[in-house]
């Protein structure tokens, strides 16, 4: 950050925030929906020490700079019976981001970029649960094609895949309950992802199972047990360098190994 310097931050800014939806029950266990969203959020902080800013009397430069606005369009429909039910949206989203990140260079060096882009996604999500006796599982996935539609400081990235955007993530989680105990795990997933927008370095996919246990030995007390990661697999979410630099290390972050955790409830 320019730490040497110093100016006004003077302006004002408004939007307004609204939302219009329709749902139409077809028959007793099916409906259908619709929506449109328009909403915003603050650029504040984000857009100091950027030439968005006039220092000199604290005004914008760019008067579009300060706020970011999302529209959103969704249709779907819902199903339900009193065993399982399933839900299903397709959306549409615009985005617009101005933004200050801190980036490594392919030689290890940092510097402050601005971002300054309008985004698009569209896909679809699928929500679903099924209850037979004592088994249960619930489920969801959401697929997603999404595009740097606009970048004004990075050009070349227009038409490229925002970066930790996957295509699919996915989770799923069976359970089985009695009345002294219940067990069960869950899946959560993604496909690969890039990096960084420049679209040079991917992210690989993974899966990662937790599973949990609960006995209930008598009324108002309860033994839990919960391991997260059980196959203590690697799973990357993060690299902050768009490509492999000549060292062949970059920075990263993973999710945690195998955590296992115990715990001893009483009702009162």
């Amino acid at each position: 950050l320019p730490l040497g310097q110093r100016g006004l931050v003077d302006y004002n800014y408004d939007y307004v925030s609204y939302s219009v939806s329709a749902h139409y029950r077809v028959s007793e266990p099916f409906s259908v929906f619709a929506r449109y969203s328009r909403g915003g959020r603050a650029a504040a902080d984000r857009i100091l020490f950027t030439p968005a800013v006039n220092y000199v009397d604290g005004s914008l430069n760019d008067p579009n700079s300060a706020y970011d606005t999302v529209k959103q369009t969704e249709v779907g429909m819902k199903f339900r019976r009193s065993n399982y039910a399933l839900n299903v949206t397709g959306f549409l989203a615009d985005t617009g981001e101005s933004n200050l990140q801190v980036i490594s260079k392919p030689d290890g060096t940092v510097t402050l970029d601005r971002i300054v882009r309008g985004y698009r996604a569209y896909g679809a999500e699928l929500e679903g649960s099924v209850q037979m006796g004592q088994f249960s599982v619930t489920a969801g996935a959401t697929y997603t094609n999404a595009e740097i539609t606009s970048d004004l400081t990075n050009p070349a990235f227009e038409g490229n895949t925002p970066r930790h955007q996957s295509d699919l993530i996915f989770q799923v989680t069976p359970r089985f309950d009695t009345e002294r105990f219940s067990i069960g795990g869950n899946v959560v997933g993604s496909t690969s992802s890039y990096a960084q927008d420049s679209n040079q370095l991917k992210l690989p996919a993974y899966a990662l199972v937790n599973a949990f246990a609960q006995v209930r030995p008598m009324e108002r007390v309860s033994l839990t047990l919960n391991v997260n990661n059980l196959f203590d697999a690697t799973a990357i979410t993060e690299v902050t360098q768009p490509s492999i630099p000549a060292s062949g290390i970059v920075v990263g972050r993973a999710v945690n190994g195998r955590t296992i955790s115990a715990s001893l409830g009483f009702s009162f």
